[in-house]
């Protein structure tokens, strides 16, 4: 197992989780005809959510296999069909329905912070497909904290959330 990263000072294990649910909402809400909508996502709130991690070049997950020309809209409609699949996956006592969409290599490391919390950081890796993209984020928002995946609540959007500042003196 890899050690854990520390965060850096003023930064916690929740803010990283706020990252990744942040990413993974403005995901699902793109169009997905609008490459510019896409294009935005990846430099804004997906580039955030995986800032925390060192980027990986290689994973021996990806490649090797042929590449297929798709349609944009496609690859983001099936990207957030996914999504929404293991999001409804997490929240089900247990985690087989989510685990069955998971891929093999899961490139989330694991992090904490100076307040003694510890959680995991989406990485993002060169050439990895738009879905792994999106598992990973949920994946690390998950595993930091499951209990708000699991049970009749849906899992409350960022908005609603107290400030991560709170939070952090909490």
């Amino acid at each position: 197992m890899r050690p854990s990263l520390e965060l850096p000072r003023g930064r916690t294990v929740l803010d990283v989780a706020d990252t990744a649910r942040v990413a993974i909402d403005s995901f699902l809400a793109i169009d997905p005809n609008d490459k510019a909508a896409l294009s935005q996502w990846l430099i804004g709130p997906y580039r955030r959510a995986v800032a925390f991690a060192p980027k990986r070049v290689f994973s021996s997950s990806r490649g090797g296999g042929s590449v297929t020309q798709l349609a944009l809209a496609s690859v983001v409609a099936d990207a957030q069909t996914l999504l929404r699949r293991a999001l409804e996956g997490a929240s089900q006592p247990g985690a087989e329905a989510l685990l069955e969409l998971v891929p093999r290599v899961v490139d989330v490391i694991p992090v904490h912070d100076t307040h003694g919390g510890h959680g995991f950081a989406p990485q993002d890796v060169a050439h990895a497909k738009l879905a792994s993209r999106v598992l990973v984020l949920l994946l690390a928002d998950y595993l930091t904290r499951p209990d708000e995946y699991v049970g009749d609540t849906p899992r409350p959007p960022i908005e609603r959330r107290p400030s991560t500042k709170m939070l952090a003196l909490g």
